[in-house]
């Protein structure tokens, strides 16, 4: 969790990491990130992350499986980093979105020489009768009320999983 700090990383992995409660469907609040949870209000200076992978992080009942980024106006750079088999899982609550990666409200997001592959946005159904709970959205990247430029990107077998309510696939 990095609140109002400048982030650098560089050449970090990030694997295996999750946010929310496995045993709670009807939650009553959205987690978010996986992996890292950034917001930066007051903090001057562009954040970047470099040369990283992120692999196999989720999210219960929110946003971003492996990064969830809001309210960064001053901007963050994600540059040559992988994502790979991160998921953003829904609840009876909340959607899951962004399977690698969420980012809204004012954030300026520019992301640069990056691969997306195998990342999903699914209803949950681990319950003891499995029913579905809410869709997913944004297999790869899900973006609301945000600045996004996404350049030389690639993108592979990303997944979107409607669920009960049937929201469809958004990106």
């Amino acid at each position: 969790y990095s609140l109002n700090q400048v982030l650098y990383l560089d050449d970090v992995h990030f694997t295996n990491n999750y946010a929310g409660v496995s045993s709670i469907l009807f939650s009553d609040y959205a987690n978010s990130g996986g992996a890292i949870w950034f917001s930066n209000t007051n903090t001057i200076g562009v954040s970047r992350i470099l040369h990283s992978t992120f692999t196999n992080n989720f999210i219960l009942s929110g946003w971003g499986g492996a990064v969830f980024i809001s309210d960064s106006p001053e901007g963050i750079f994600i540059y040559d980093v992988r994502f790979l088999g991160n998921s953003a899982l829904s609840s009876y609550t909340y959607v899951g979105q962004g399977g690698a990666i969420m980012t809204s409200h004012d954030t300026v997001l520019e992301v640069s020489n990056c691969h997306f592959q195998n990342n999903t946005a699914l209803p949950r159904t681990d319950a003891q009768n499995k029913p579905y709970t809410l869709s997913g959205a944004g297999g790869a990247v899900y973006i609301q009320s945000a600045n996004v430029t996404l350049t030389n990107n690639t993108f592979t077998q990303n997944i979107v999983v409607s669920g009960q309510f049937d929201a469809g696939s958004l990106g």
